[in-house]
């Protein structure tokens, strides 16, 4: 049997992980708008706004995750996968915890704090599986 090789950058897989990744925003965006009522409390608005760029990873690294292996190769985008998991859990538990009694200002600072570690451990591990599939 012949493996269709269309090169054009959308596949069954990649629009089934897009649905799924924006099937799962929507559930939390659910969660934190109609259940918690984030938007009741002084720092739901930088919960909201944390909630979205945790969200844009997920759909980014997990919906797009055949470009981006194809692109850092298994070594480099399993890891980057593992750390946006843990990334949105450790993000989300603080958000479920913390934004009824977190001021705006104490929220955006501790979410800024846990995105940059996230960054600043999966951009070089990109780069380098980057730099890695090329050679």
């Amino acid at each position: 049997m012949k493996r269709n090789s269309n090169n054009s950058g959308f596949s069954t897989a990649m629009v089934i992980s897009l649905f799924l990744a924006f099937f799962l925003i929507a559930i939390i965006l659910v969660a934190m708008l109609g259940v918690m009522k984030v938007t009741d409390y002084d720092a739901g608005v930088p919960a909201i706004i944390f909630a979205a760029i945790n969200m844009l990873a997920l759909a980014i690294v997990y919906g797009a995750g055949g470009v981006l292996s194809k692109k850092l190769g298994v070594g480099g985008y399993a890891p980057v996968a593992g750390m946006t998991a843990v990334y949105t859990v450790v993000q989300l538990v603080y958000m479920f915890v913390a934004y009824k009694s977190a001021s705006p200002i104490m929220y955006t600072l501790i979410s800024l704090i846990i995105l940059f570690v996230y960054c600043a451990i999966i951009l070089p591990i990109a780069l380098n599986g980057a730099k890695n599939k090329n050679n």
